[in-house]
């Protein structure tokens, strides 16, 4: 796969310069290859962000999109890259759902702390049929405990943890055998839940 390939696959979801720069032998290369892509309609700025140094940055992607909820979706594609496994992110994921990606049979959700208890408990909803794994990941220990709580309806299909225990340096293989071993599962029992049967 050439480059200029690889930048579109990569903007399936959410993605600045400064998350491409793998890709091209230079940034001045990255944005000659953007710019051909824009005018190819492959690679569109859907929004701005301000990057750590207070910068604005461009937030690219390979398809319109609404310029709401950048840094929500820019932490959905970091969290993707994290996990290093193969993923569904927007129109391909299940339209009932909507988790933010689905990653095997585990759905994954971001909680930036904006939403309140009742929607994210409604959005829980969701999944209560559906008998899929859900995680969600947010941004402290006490919003965890609240999330549980609130998801206590999903009754063991929940898991919950912190971003920044989610993108810690060497977690990547945890998670790889996390979604691993609840596909096993599935494919197997359908369900994770103890005493299932085939």
């Amino acid at each position: 796969m050439d480059a200029r390939s690889k930048i579109v696959e990569r903007l399936r979801t959410h993605r600045t310069v400064n998350m491409l720069l793998d890709l091209a032998p230079s940034r001045k290369m990255l944005y000659r290859y953007l710019s051909n892509l824009r005018d190819e309609g492959r690679a569109l700025v859907v929004g701005r962000t301000r990057g750590a140094n207070g910068r604005p940055q461009d937030v690219w992607l390979n398809r319109k999109d609404k310029a709401d909820n950048i840094e929500h979706n820019l932490t959905v594609s970091r969290l993707v890259d994290a996990f290093g496994m193969p993923f569904l992110a927007g129109p391909e994921v299940d339209q009932h759902l909507l988790p933010d990606a689905e990653i095997g049979q585990l759905c994954v959700e971001v909680d930036l702390g904006s939403m309140d208890g009742n929607c994210m408990e409604a959005k829980f909803i969701r999944y209560v049929d559906a008998e899929r794994p859900v995680i969600v990941v947010t941004t402290t220990e006490e919003r965890v405990k609240t999330l549980l709580e609130r998801g206590s309806l999903l009754e063991g299909w929940l898991l919950c943890t912190t971003l920044a225990e989610a993108l810690k340096k060497g977690q990547a293989k945890n998670w790889k055998n996390t979604v691993y071993a609840l596909d096993k599962v599935l494919t197997k029992y359908g369900s994770i839940h103890e005493g299932s049967t085939p």
